[in-house]
């Protein structure tokens, strides 16, 4: 089980990576 704050950070983050390697 993953905490919904915790999911939606690492989901960020994720997307934040996308954005800089783009």
């Amino acid at each position: 089980f993953v905490s919904p704050s915790v999911a939606a950070t690492s989901y960020h983050r994720a997307r934040f990576m996308v954005f800089l390697s783009s």
